[in-house]
């Protein structure tokens, strides 16, 4: 009846594993045997997956959304092997990985927030909202840089400007239609004189 019982609780993979033995204990050691297994194998992943947690950091040009989506599912497999990971270690790693570029946002969270109980959602939101006031003046910084650009490229007068290429006056080596000239090229492509022993121009 025992071992009837037995049979009853156990999965079907178990139970063919298992249906050979002959009394109750053969069974209950063998069910012990590969539970210890599974709970060692468990372990090793549980380790594997801690260890990318501590490992992984934020790229440069990766969103802060996107990271923290790919750190959530290890976290969320770390829990579901049954290891407790609280609110708190995931917080403090997010403050960890991200780059300089949040150095100013993370020491203000971290001096004036109360990194103990705050809560993953909560610090992610006000990353994002950094990254989109860094977006921003990143926009506005390359707008301007090219309207000085065109400015400055409006009020240049290329007839004074010698090709380092062709030798030829009214262009830039690097505007220039001729065959390149290998090492002088190479070493005076950025460079530029003018007449009558004016600077010259970088």
């Amino acid at each position: 009846m025992a071992l009837a019982a037995i049979y009853q609780g156990v999965p079907e993979d178990v139970l063919l594993a298992i249906a050979e033995k002959k009394t109750t204990k053969e069974a209950w050691e063998a069910i012990k045997i590969m539970c210890t297994g599974v709970e060692r194998v468990q372990e090793a992943r549980v380790q594997t997956l801690k260890g990318e947690f501590e490992s992984l950091m934020m790229k440069d040009s990766e969103k802060i959304e996107d990271f923290c989506l790919k750190l959530s599912g290890i976290v969320t497999n770390i829990r579901v092997l049954g290891e407790a990971m609280e609110e708190s270690s995931v917080v403090r790693k997010i403050l960890r990985a991200v780059p300089d570029k949040f150095l100013q946002i993370v020491s203000n969270i971290e001096q004036f927030g109360d990194v103990k109980v705050m809560l993953v959602e909560e610090l992610v939101g006000r990353l994002k909202a950094h990254e989109e006031r860094m977006k921003c003046r990143s926009e506005q910084s390359e707008q301007q840089q090219l309207l000085l650009a065109k400015k400055w490229k409006g009020r240049l007068d290329k007839s004074k400007i010698k090709c380092f290429n062709c030798n030829i006056y009214g262009h830039f080596a690097s505007e220039c239609d001729k065959p390149r000239r290998k090492k002088e090229y190479c070493q005076e492509a950025n460079l530029a004189h003018f007449h009558d022993d004016e600077p010259s121009l970088l």
